[in-house]
Parts: structure tokens; sequence; C-alpha cells
């Protein structure tokens, strides 16, 4: 018997984040446990409070609240 794969994050979640890359589409890329998120307008390096907007079963997207400092 096959069990569900529990993602680490459920929408609208809230993160702190630092952006690890920058993907092919120029989202940043974000990992929680090593779960992918894609978050457009991100700057590698910089952390983020993230809300997570939709999931899917090996990555997620979210959108940014605000960089911080």
């Amino acid at each position: 018997m096959k069990t569900k794969n529990k993602n680490p994050v459920k929408v609208n979640d809230i993160l702190e984040l630092k952006c690890e890359e920058i993907g092919e589409k120029n989202d940043g890329i974000f990992k929680k446990d090593g779960y992918v998120i894609f978050v457009p307008k991100t700057e590698k390096g910089r952390t983020y409070e993230i809300q997570i907007t939709k999931v899917f079963t090996t990555f997620g997207f979210g959108k940014i609240i605000q960089e911080v400092k």
C-alpha cells in the first residue's frame, strides 16, 4: 500500500526563507525540508517572508510578503 507524501507546507503558510538559487524562468528557488518553492521577483542570497500560494507533490509556489533585513 502506498502512503501519501506529506508536504512540509500548505497553502497560505507564511515562511521566512532564504533564496538559494534563481531558476530558468527567473523565479527564486527556496527550500523547506527539501521541498522546492518557486517565488517570482526575488534575489539569490536574500531572505524573504513568503506566503505559499500553490502546493503540488514535489514543488510549490509562493509570493513575497516582505524582504527580511
